[in-house]
């Protein structure tokens, strides 16, 4: 997912699923794509979702102080990463430049 991002070329911030279908979260044709603002010093509380279902698909929910802003469903095989992104291990980050705080991360695995 990429949160708030600016892109070259593109004067709105957006929040979407990155590479769905290979396309990048700015992207027109993202059906995740939202136009959303973070102010910078804010606290928010962001919950993610993601369910695995039968036949080789998921669901993905994004709600950010209980809005929602991402609820998609579809194939695996439309998800991908940036390359940049894979790692040995899992775990959290951000882009270059970016700064966060997280002060809490709570994980329910089934």
């Amino acid at each position: 997912m990429n949160f708030d991002g600016e892109w070259p070329g593109h004067d709105e911030r957006v929040i979407g699923l990155q590479f769905l279908k290979q396309l990048r979260s700015f992207s027109d044709g993202n059906p995740t794509r939202r136009v959303h603002q973070l102010e910078p010093g804010r606290k928010y509380a962001i919950t993610t979702k993601v369910q695995l279902q039968n036949a080789g698909n998921a669901r993905i929910q994004l709600s950010i102080d209980n809005e929602s802003l991402i609820d998609w469903t579809g194939p695996v095989s439309d998800l991908s990463a940036d390359a940049r992104w894979h790692r040995a291990s899992p775990g959290f980050g951000s882009a270059p430049g970016v700064q966060a705080q997280i002060e809490q991360i709570r994980l329910r695995l089934p």
